[in-house]
């Protein structure tokens, strides 16, 4: 049974999926493990965390968190994909060093570079992608559904109290200046200014 402290999260969650902005299958479950919103890392898991304490969150707010975490299930995960290929990847130019060329060990030295280099890229660009292709999903939704205008500001407000007190995500988000500027540039609604008339 849920608490009932989080049944305003559950009931958001009730209403994205009568809206059909959630799948009907997705399962939600309160989670005091995570510090906000995760899904699970497989999607045949088919569920959304949350933590119980973002039931302090507006409405607003919990819409978007909601709609990000559909947004990795709907959305391709490269960093999912592209991490161990990377990884892979990165390992060849070790390998052919090592055993195959028997190479003098200079080029030993930077084949072994190579590869905590493309790991380091791999879990920095890839996971970010990921994040802001996710708040662009949910703020998109948001603007088409909801008439909000400035889904950025929605971002704000859920960031300014998920990391709040210490509360912060992994290194593989984005920056939430980042974040929000990305939703400011490609989906908030800009006054356009009124076309010149022609003579």
């Amino acid at each position: 049974m849920q608490n009932q402290k989080s049944d305003k999260i559950v009931e958001i969650f009730n209403e994205l999926k009568d809206k059909r902005l959630i799948v009907s299958e997705r399962i939600i479950e309160s989670s005091t493990t995570i510090t906000s919103f995760k899904s699970s890392t497989l999607k045949s898991d088919n569920k959304i965390f949350y933590n119980p304490m973002m039931i302090k969150l507006d409405d607003y707010s919990i819409r978007f968190c909601l709609l990000h975490e559909e947004g990795h299930f709907v959305n391709t995960q490269y960093g999912f994909y592209c991490f161990p290929l990377c990884i892979l990847i990165g390992c060849i130019p070790f390998i052919v060093t090592c055993f195959v060329i028997h190479s003098n060990p200079v080029h030993q030295f930077f084949s072994i570079i190579i590869v905590p280099l493309v790991f380091f890229l791999s879990w920095k660009i890839f996971p970010r992608y990921d994040e802001l292709k996710s708040d662009e999903f949910a703020s998109r939704l948001l603007k088409k559904y909801y008439n909000q205008k400035t889904p950025s500001k929605i971002l704000e407000r859920a960031l300014e109290f998920i990391y709040q007190d210490g509360i912060s995500f992994s290194d593989s988000h984005p920056s939430p200046k980042n974040r929000i500027t990305n939703i400011n540039k490609r989906v908030d609604e800009k006054n356009n200014p009124l076309k010149r008339v022609q003579s």
